[in-house]
C-alpha cells in the first residue's frame, strides 16, 4: 500500500505475486480499493491510481473449486482477506459457530473470513491450524496482519516512508527496496555466536521485520506510517498446573495427540508423511494408519545419511513396517549440495545454520515428485516435551537450584551425554551473566568470541546469553519454542516445502496440545533416570513399537557435514571461494585462513566456518552490505 496515487503499486503487486508462484501454482488473484469499495481485478486491469492492493497465489488443498479463490471479498465489498495456511477444524466452526449463513464455498478461508469479520481476534482462539493473513476493513479503514500462535506460517513486512508492504516471503519485499540492502547486526551476531535465527521480529535484513508468533499489526489505510502492534495470543503459562496422575496424564496426552493428527490429515488432496525413525514422526505414521484403516495407503519419506552413524534408516524401517506404509528413501550427496547451494540460499532468503537444510529440501522435493501437496511431520515435539539432550542440563540446574540434591545426583549419574559436560552446562545456567563472564575469564576464555570484531557490533542490542537459556526447564522449553530452535526450524521447513509447492503440517503444534505439555511437572518431561520425552513415550505405548520408544540415542535430523566437506572437492572449492574476496568487517583478519584450514582438513571441524561461509554468500547473492 502507498500513500498518494501511483501506478507503481499495481506493477509491484504483479511482480510480488509472480515471485511467489511456487507457493501457489494453482491460481492467483488481485484486489484493490476502487472508490469506496474493494474490487477484484485481473492483473492487466489493476486501477492505475490504486493506493491499496492485495495479491494472492493459491495452493488448492481444501475446496479445490473457484468458490474458494482469493483474495476473498465480502458481499458489501467493504472487507477482504488474503490468507495462507489451514484451519483444520473449519467444518466444526462452520457448523457450531457460524450456522445459518449463506456459504459460497466449502473451504476454510471463508470460515476464517466470516469469523474474523464477526468477532475479530476473539474468533482465532477457536481456530486449530496454521495461518498468516491480511484483512482489509474499509469501515475501520485499517489493514490487519495476523500470524498463528507458533509462527508456523510466515508473514514479513516493511514500512518505509509512505509505503507499507507485506508478503509470505522476504524476496518479494527486497525487490521493492533500494540497494544495497543493510544487514541487522544483532541478528548477524545471534547467528554467528549462538547458531540461532528467527528469534524475534528482526530479520537479517534491517528494513524487513516479521510479525511475531501470536502477534499482529494494524496499519492505517490513509497513513501507512501509523502502525499499531499487538499480541492476540498469549504464550502458555510455565507454571505447573497439571495435577493428574502419570497414567492419567499419559492417557490424556494420547487422546489429544491422536485427535490432532486426525485433524491434520484433512485435505481434498493426498497427504504424505515425513519419517525419520524418531519417536515423533513414527507416532504420526502410526496414528495415520489407525485413522485411515488397513486399506488406506500411506506414503512416508525418509532422508538417509548413508553409511554413517547419523543414518536412522533402520529405525524408520521399523516404523514403516509397523504402520504398513509405502516407504521412500531420499539420499543426498555433497557434490550435489555444492551445485545447488546458491539456489538453496536464495530459497531460504536468510542464512541457515547447517547442511541439514539441504537434506530436508531433498525430502520435500521427493514428496512433490510423487504427486503430494501436503506432508505431515513431527516438528515441535522436541521443544514442548523436552526431547533434546541439552534440556537435561536445565533439569539438573533446576534440581540444584531448588535443593533437590538426590534428584540432581540421580540425573547426573544417569546421563548418557557425559557427566562432566552435563554438570558444567548446569553450572553455567545457575550463574548470572556477570558471573559467567568472570568464570570464562578465569578459564582463559574471552567474553566475546575472538574471531568476531566487537567494535562492529557495538551499536547493536545483542543477546548476552544463548536465546534458549532460562532459569528453569520450563523457561528453556518456552524459549526453545518461541525464541531459539523451533522458529528457525519452522522457517527452514516452510521455505523448503513451499519451494516445491508442498504444505508442511505439524500436529504437535496446536494450542491445546502445547498448553497441556507446559502444564506437566518436570519429572513427566525428563524423568529421574534422565529419559527425555518421558510422558510422551508412555502415552505412545502399544501404538509405536517399543524399540523406538526405548531409544536413548537422540540423533536428530542431521547430515554428515564435516565428512561431506572432507570428501567432496567440489564442496571444498565452493566454500573456499567464499573466503577469497573482501571479508565482512565483523570478522577478525585471521579468520579466513583459519576457515580455509578447517575446510581443507588441516584443523578440526568447526561449525562456525559453515555459518560464516553461508552468511558471506547470502550477502553476495542478495546485495547486502555489512
Amino acid at each position: 500500500m502507498e500513500r498518494g496515487l501511483s501506478g507503481r503499486l499495481g506493477r509491484d503487486l504483479v511482480s510480488m505475486a509472480d515471485a511467489m508462484a511456487h507457493r501457489g501454482p494453482d491460481g492467483f488473484g488481485y484486489a484493490a480499493i476502487e472508490g469506496r469499495n474493494i474490487r477484484p481485478f485481473a492483473a492487466a486491469d489493476l486501477p492505475p491510481k490504486t493506493r491499496v492492493g492485495l495479491a494472492h497465489r493459491r495452493l488448492s488443498i481444501i475446496d479445490l473449486s473457484s468458490a474458494a479463490a482469493q483474495p476473498m471479498i465480502d458481499e458489501e465489498a467493504r472487507r477482504a482477506i488474503t490468507y495462507n495456511g489451514e484451519i483444520y477444524n473449519h467444518a466444526e466452526l462452520r457448523k457450531l459457530r457460524l450456522g445459518g449463513r449463506q456459504w459460497i464455498s466449502a473451504g476454510d478461508t471463508e470460515v476464517l473470513f466470516r469469523a474474523f469479520a464477526a468477532e475479530g481476534v476473539a474468533a482465532l482462539a477457536n481456530c486449530v491450524g496454521m495461518f498468516a493473513f491480511a484483512y482489509v476493513d474499509l469501515d475501520r479503514n485499517v489493514l490487519t496482519l495476523i500470524r498463528d500462535p507458533f509462527g508456523i506460517k510466515p508473514l514479513y513486512y516493511f514500512a518505509e516512508h509512505d509505503r507499507f508492504a507485506f508478503a509470505s516471503e522476504i524476496r518479494p519485499l527486497t525487490a521493492l527496496l533500494e540497494r544495497p540492502l543493510a544487514a541487522d547486526a544483532a541478528v548477524v551476531h545471534r547467528f554467528l555466536r549462538y547458531a540461532v535465527t528467527d528469534a524475534d521480529e528482526r530479520t537479517f535484513f534491517r528494513a524487513i521485520k516479521q510479525v511475531p508468533p501470536g502477534g499482529g499489526l494494524e496499519v492505517s489505510l490513509d497513513d501507512p506510517a501509523r502502525i499499531r502492534q499487538f499480541i492476540w495470543w498469549t504464550p502458555v503459562s510455565k507454571s505447573r498446573a497439571n495435577r493428574r496422575s502419570r497414567s492419567g496424564a499419559a492417557e490424556e496426552l494420547r487422546a489429544l495427540f491422536v485427535e490432532s493428527v486426525k485433524l491434520h490429515l484433512r485435505a481434498d488432496t493426498p497427504v504424505a508423511t515425513t519419517l525419520s525413525g524418531g519417536i515423533d514422526s513414527s507416532a504420526i505414521v502410526a496414528v495415520a494408519r489407525a485413522a485411515l484403516g488397513q486399506d488406506g495407503t500411506i506414503h512416508s519419506f525418509t532422508y538417509r545419511a548413508g553409511d554413517d552413524p547419523l543414518d536412522e534408516g533402520r529405525y524408520a524401517k521399523v516404523a514403516a513396517a509397523a504402520a504398513h506404509v509405502v516407504a521412500h528413501d531420499v539420499h543426498g550427496a555433497p557434490d550435489a549440495l555444492a551445485a545447488e547451494l546458491d539456489a538453496l540460499i536464495l530459497t531460504q532468503a536468510e542464512p541457515f545454520t547447517t547442511t541439514s537444510v539441504y537434506a530436508q529440501a531433498l525430502v520435500f522435493r521427493s514428496v512433490a515428485e510423487q504427486g503430494f501437496k501436503v506432508a505431515v511431520d513431527g516438528q515441535g515435539s522436541d521443544e514442548i516435551f523436552a526431547g533434546y539432550h541439552a534440556f537435561a542440563a536445565a533439569r539438573l540446574a533446576a534440581n540444584l537450584r531448588e535443593g533437590r540434591l538426590i534428584g540432581a545426583g540421580r540425573s547426573l549419574m544417569s546421563s548418557s551425554s557425559g557427566r562432566v559436560r552435563l554438570l558444567g552446562s548446569a553450572a553455567e545456567r545457575l550463574l548470572p551473566e556477570a558471573a559467567r563472564q568472570m568464570l570464562r575469564g578465569a578459564l582463559g576464555y574471552s567474553s566475546f568470541p575472538s574471531w568476531l570484531d566487537a567494535a562492529w557490533f557495538a551499536d547493536a542490542s545483542l543477546d548476552k546469553a544463548h536465546p534458549s537459556y532460562g532459569v528453569s526447564l520450563k523457561d528453556e522449553l518456552f524459549n526453545a519454542t518461541w525464541r531459539a530452535s523451533l522458529p528457525m526450524l519452522l522457517r527452514y521447513a516452510d521455505r523448503n516445502a513451499m519451494a516445491v509447492s508442498v504444505e508442511n503440517r505439524v500436529p504437535f503444534l496446536t494450542p491445546e496440545l502445547v498448553r497441556f505439555a507446559f502444564s506437566l511437572p518436570d519429572e513427566f518431561l525428563i524423568d529421574g533416570d534422565g529419559v527425555t520425552k518421558s510422558l510422551l513415550r508412555d502415552s505412545l505405548r502399544g501404538l509405536v513399537p517399543d524399540v523406538l520408544l526405548d531409544r536413548r540415542d537422540k540423533i536428530g535430523f542431521q547430515t554428515p557435514e564435516s565428512r561431506w566437506i572432507k570428501t567432496s572437492e567440489l564442496l571444498r572449492v565452493k566454500l573456499r571461494s567464499f573466503f577469497s574476496g573482501n571479508m565482512p568487517p565483523f570478522l577478525s583478519p585471521s579468520f579466513p585462513q583459519y576457515a580455509i584450514d578447517v575446510i581443507d582438513g588441516h584443523r578440526s571441524y568447526d561449525p562456525a566456518v559453515w555459518r560464516v561461509a553461508n552468511l558471506i554468500r547470502w550477502a553476495e547473492l542478495n546485495d547486502v552490505a555489512f
